[in-house]
């Protein structure tokens, strides 16, 4: 199914909406169940590794015994697994669809996770957080590309408040 500019989908959401009020961003979300319930997932998402992250530090130097310089070349890695994600994103995003991209990177994100927190070896627990970063960084950029590909250009900024919104309330929460 087509759900770019111009498709059906996109039309339908226009021409059904219309006007600018301030739930028209929460009505687009809540029309289109990929834009929906991706921000539900995220919001999930973002409640687990909210906790991971704002512990991985107390995790890495207490719990494990690792010392500054360890723990410095664990998130050194996170943005080295990032800057690698980047590179092969585009290929990618010519093999499947966004939305397959956005649940198996989540997934990835969470074998990570269980690797970092089962892993008791400092090469375990770096490629537990290569696998994590660059989960992460997959399924984000995919996730604007299918929010940029599904919504209307004159309510897109009201619609990437609203799904923001939605997936980032509950951090406060896991942290």
């Amino acid at each position: 199914m087509h759900i770019g500019p111009g498709s059906r989908v996109v039309k339908t959401i226009s021409e059904n909406i219309g006007g600018s009020g301030g739930l028209v961003r929460l009505v687009v979300c809540g029309r289109h169940p990929g834009l929906w319930w991706g921000s539900i997932f995220f919001a999930a998402v973002n409640i687990g590794a909210g906790a991971i992250e704002s512990l991985l530090l107390f995790f890495l130097q207490h719990h494990l015994g690792f010392r500054g310089l360890m723990v410095g070349i664990i998130y050194a890695a996170q943005g080295i697994a990032s800057v690698g994600a980047m590179l092969v994103i585009p290929r990618f995003s010519q093999q499947w669809p966004p939305l397959l991209l956005i649940v198996s990177a989540s997934l990835a994100m969470v074998g990570g996770d269980m690797i970092i927190g089962l892993g008791q070896f400092f090469p375990i627990i770096i490629g537990g957080v290569l696998l994590v970063q660059g989960s992460i960084a997959v399924a984000v950029t995919q996730r604007f590309t299918y929010r940029a590909l599904v919504t209307p250009t004159d309510l897109l900024g009201r619609v990437v408040a609203a799904t923001r919104t939605i997936a980032y309330l509950p951090v406060p929460l896991s942290t």
